[in-house]
């Protein structure tokens, strides 16, 4: 039944915090609580850990159009291409630079593609964006995981299950006063993103090496 595993995570989390009747937390809130922790799971692991949550989304380009809309469900790239060549990251709070200095804007052009990411848009620096046809741009991204509820599951490995609801927990316990106690459980939750970071901390799990990824076509 959908919605079931989201149901047993909450049913875990009121068992936890000794609220079985739920005279404290309603279900909202600990689904609130549990989608907060999936959320900081994700900004939290490497690309490489969180397989079911990479996607690629596919543009037309438009002549002299450079900003673009990101997907909604859109929380990091991973990888941006333009007309098929891998486009290089500029850091926002260096806008200023991309845009004024001539050294930095003589060597940019389609075939050597920048982009940065402001307000929703991913936005090419590469001159005059041109059409000729059915040119496209591609952003390979991790979107943002799935908001359960008690008629929708995770979309994340069970293998996160316990972590997130040490989150949920630590927030229970925080909100009712025992700093301490929710702290450790906050403290639990860490360790294991450190954990699982440092497993996928090596050359061979960049991101083209992941399962699923677009560019190796699907393979698993």
């Amino acid at each position: 039944m959908p919605g079931a595993i989201s149901q047993g995570m909450v049913a875990v989390v009121r068992a936890r915090v000794a609220d079985l009747a739920g005279a404290h937390w309603t279900d909202a809130e600990l689904y609130a609580f549990l989608n907060a922790g999936f959320l900081e799971l994700a900004h939290s692991l490497p690309d490489a850990a969180l397989v079911g949550l990479t996607e690629a989304t596919t543009g037309a380009l438009v002549g002299a159009q450079n900003e673009y809309d990101l997907p909604s469900d859109f929380l990091r790239e991973r990888l941006v291409l333009y007309k098929g060549k891998v486009a290089v990251r500029w850091m926002v709070r260096e806008t200023g630079a991309l845009i004024s200095d001539s050294l930095i804007a003589g060597a940019i052009s389609e075939a050597n593609p920048f982009y940065r990411i402001w307000d929703n848009d991913v936005i090419f620096k590469v001159g005059t964006v041109t059409q000729a046809g059915a040119e496209v741009y591609e952003v390979r991204y991790i979107r943002e995981p799935t908001t359960i509820s008690s008629t929708v599951d995770p979309d994340l490995s069970s293998a996160y299950f316990n972590p997130v609801e040490d989150y949920a927990v630590a927030l229970c316990l925080a909100e009712a006063g025992q700093a301490g106690a929710g702290a450790v459980q906050r403290a639990h939750f860490d360790e294991f993103c450190q954990l699982v970071t440092a497993q996928y901390s090596n050359p061979d799990f960049v991101y083209d090496g992941i399962p699923k990824d677009p560019l190796l076509g699907g393979q698993q």
